[in-house]
């Protein structure tokens, strides 16, 4: 953003209008989205000298941009700065750099602060924090009222041991409240808490950026919750979003557990076979299953990886959706009338005799013990039907199990992968 002089003085009045003590202004500055320190900037002063030395130094640095965002979203009403937005938005500064003309062509402009703020708190409210044994691991966010999305590689160490399990927990609504810590509030698994996942990929470790993960390798985990939440959750776009370089990228995130940050940042670009999306904006250990958006605050990726002074990484959200559909997975759209995903497709894919003649044809008796024996979905079913002679038994009892435990559709994923001819045969 390119300010005349003119334009700065504006700004600096604004500025000295809707944080009028060095405190508010010092405040806007570290909890805005910079996490900046103002006496760093600029001391101590009087608050007129301290303002202009602020302004002086993001332009030099160019921050401008960054600055403003940080004071719309600390104080959305204040009558100054909402006018100096306008003037902003409806001006054709000629001096706008291509680049910033580039960006601009594409939408990433400033938004009415009123609605880019109403939003941003609906979105806060569906980000949680991801706990194991007291420590936190990672970041996760609401895609249905009773499930998350975040990353494979964050659960993937407890994955098999159900001791482990219960000592898992989600966490919403930890933040930092005008210097007061909420610690929020805390949900635990469901028995059946693995509803879909994609392994992660060595390629992520890796600065080459031509080493490229596998269509595979989406490092997502979607878990259950157990039970729903009144939060609403953050819908997966139909559409797939144009990741155009330059581009503004937000992520919300707890970085090394901490409460829940913001932080902004330019898109880079995809790799080769656009499994990931780069971008600048800063993160940390426990940032992992964190959202990104778009400068219009729509859900474009799900952040997993980044290489310290070089480039962060996330999955582009389209390719996880896809994975998803492909594993029958049912997604919720935006505002739509459904309060949890339907798991059980036997309505919509296969009715009960359908998946008994499936089950019966790709499997042997003792076939249908192994597969209850080596996931653990239905472990705890084994035994109950280790005894049964007759395979007709076995699989009746599998199909009550998984329609008692929303399991239908975990049990068709594990068909698809282990007897994929025979699975085409009956799905179509």
């Amino acid at each position: 953003m390119i300010l005349t002089g003119e334009q700065i003085q504006q700004f600096e009045e604004a500025l000295k209008d809707a944080f009028r003590d060095y405190n508010s202004l010092k405040r806007m500055l570290r909890y805005g989205g910079l996490n900046k320190h103002l006496e760093n900037i600029a001391g101590t002063g009087a608050l007129n000298d301290v303002v202009a030395i602020l302004v002086d130094k993001a332009e030099s640095e160019n921050w401008l941009k960054e600055l403003l965002e940080s004071a719309i979203k600390q104080n959305p009403n204040n009558p100054k700065l909402n006018t100096f937005v306008n003037i902003m938005q409806n001006q054709k500064n000629e001096n706008l750099s291509a680049q910033e003309a580039k960006i601009n062509a594409y939408g990433d402009g400033l938004n009415n602060p009123i609605e880019l703020n109403q939003k941003q708190a609906d979105i806060f409210k569906k980000i949680c924090r991801i706990d194991f044994g007291g420590d936190a691991v990672g970041t996760g966010f609401l895609i249905a009222p009773d499930m998350i999305l975040t990353n494979y590689h964050v659960i993937k160490k407890i994955k098999n041991k159900e001791e482990n399990v219960k000592n898992f927990y989600i966490r919403f609504d930890y933040k930092n409240v005008n210097g007061i810590i909420n610690l929020g509030e805390m949900y635990s698994l469901a028995d059946n808490w693995l509803v879909a996942q994609s392994l992660d990929s060595n390629a992520d470790n890796y600065s080459d950026d031509t080493i490229t993960p596998q269509p595979n390798q989406l490092d997502y985990a979607v878990l259950r919750l157990s039970k729903k939440t009144n939060r609403g959750y953050i819908a997966i776009p139909d559409d797939k979003p144009v990741y155009e370089p330059h581009t503004k990228i937000n992520i919300m995130q707890h970085p090394q557990g901490d409460t829940l940050k913001e932080s902004s940042g330019n898109i880079l670009g995809v790799n080769a076979n656009e499994t990931r999306l780069f971008y600048t904006a800063e993160t940390a250990k426990g940032s992992s299953g964190s959202p990104c958006f778009n400068v219009k605050w729509e859900l474009i990726a799900l952040h997993n990886s980044g290489i310290k002074g070089q480039r962060n990484a996330g999955i582009p959200i389209f390719n996880i959706k896809k994975d998803l559909i492909e594993k029958n997975i049912i997604l919720l759209k935006e505002n739509e009338n459904i309060t949890t995903l339907n798991n059980n497709l036997t309505s919509q894919k296969m009715n009960r005799k359908t998946l008994y003649n499936l089950l019966n044809e790709a499997y042997t008796n003792q076939e249908i013990l192994q597969l209850c024996f080596l996931n653990p979905e239905f472990k705890k079913l084994h035994d109950n039907i280790e005894e049964l002679a007759n395979k007709d038994k076995k699989i009746i009892e599998l199909l009550g199990y998984c329609e008692r435990h929303s399991l239908t559709n975990v049990l068709l994923n594990i068909v698809k992968e282990e007897r994929p001819v025979v699975y085409q045969k009956y799905i179509q």
